[in-house]
């Protein structure tokens, strides 16, 4: 349907209504799903798991020539164990951390969200955000999906859609396979 413009110029298009609508509640282990499975912090975490053993290592030769001598010898295996994973251990920790902090600052309490769906569009509306996050079709980087949520990635953001927001499970591996098509 056009509508004439003020100036009666030129005619303009009617916006099409969505032709799906999904109503779900957001948490923050909705939020930490995802935080898990981000490539880039995966990347960054194997990166200093592996710096960590490099420096587990670099302590390990550094503190076995400062040890006395009865120390060593009763609990050289052990010892050298502890301090080469000493490291590992805080690093992972760091991660730990760091993996609540940024779940809690994607969703930082339970919000309700509305996500409408049209044929190479998606806009999620959340009460926590002032402005709507649009994903065209050719924006999306990837498409997840798990056995309890569908990620989808662009630049300028991540939708999460948990399970419970389809009916059933194949309408989620449709809806999935439907997106993945367009990732790229």
């Amino acid at each position: 349907m056009t509508v004439q413009n003020r100036t009666g110029a030129e005619p303009m298009r009617q916006p099409q209504p969505p032709q799906s609508v999904f109503h779900y509640r957001l948490t923050a282990a909705d939020a930490r799903a995802w935080e898990r499975r981000d490539p880039a912090v995966r990347k960054r975490n194997r990166v200093a798991l592996g710096l960590a053993l490099l420096a587990g290592i670099s302590l390990l030769a550094t503190v076995t020539g400062h040890l006395p001598d009865w120390l060593s010898r009763l609990h050289s295996n052990a010892l050298a164990l502890s301090i080469l994973l000493l490291p590992m251990g805080a690093v992972f920790l760091a991660q730990r951390r760091d993996l609540a902090r940024r779940s809690l600052s994607r969703v930082p309490a339970p919000v309700e969200v509305r996500l409408e769906v049209w044929a190479r569009r998606l806009a999620e509306t959340r009460a926590d955000r002032p402005e709507p996050l649009v994903l065209g079709a050719e924006s999306l980087r990837d498409v997840v999906e798990t056995e309890g949520h569908v990620f989808l990635t662009a630049r300028s953001g991540t939708i999460i859609l948990p399970a419970a927001a389809f009916p059933l499970p194949e309408a989620k591996r449709r809806f999935a396979a439907y997106w993945k098509d367009f990732a790229g």
